[in-house]
């Protein structure tokens, strides 16, 4: 049985950006390589809804600050491109909330690109009938990146 992708998006062995996908399968202890993202990625934020694994944002092959999202199938491990993210936005957290018909992805602070970037405090929801990104009513009350999260029980989340 095909277990979760792990998302895609690394650092190769020589400093390139890849951007490979990888199955585990529990019960034979091994891992086995899925198909690639269209863009490779690192620093992007990735969180399961349903069937699917929703990877967004990060940095791109030039070193640019990315909004694109892909959308991995889990049942057909097919990777396609989803609606970009309202903002640009890097070493964020992405984490799946709530239950049932309430369960939602948030995509959570991070860092704009470029000179001038600083960190964010929005909130981004994932609108999984449109498949597209909503800004969040709540907000970080400190913008910061690179941090820790928790998802604890599965309606709140703890940013460390």
């Amino acid at each position: 049985r095909r277990g979760p992708p792990r998302s895609g998006g690394d650092v190769g062995a020589w400093g390139e950006l890849v951007g490979e996908t990888y199955y585990y399968y529990a019960a034979e202890n091994k891992w086995t390589q899925g198909q690639s993202l269209n863009e490779a990625r690192k620093g992007h934020g990735c969180a399961k809804l349903g069937g699917k694994i929703i990877v967004a944002g990060g940095v791109g092959k030039r070193d640019n600050g990315l909004a694109s999202t892909e959308i991995i199938d889990i049942s057909t491990g097919v990777v396609r491109s989803g609606a970009p993210m309202l903002t640009e936005r890097k070493y964020f957290r992405m984490a799946t909330v709530g239950g049932g018909q309430y369960q939602k992805v948030l995509a959570i602070g991070g860092h704009t690109d470029g000179i001038a970037g600083h960190d964010i405090a929005s909130v981004e929801e994932w609108n999984a009938e449109e498949e597209g990104w909503e800004l969040s009513p709540t907000k970080l009350a400190t913008a910061r990146h690179k941090f820790s999260l928790v998802v604890v029980p599965s309606a709140r989340i703890c940013s460390l």
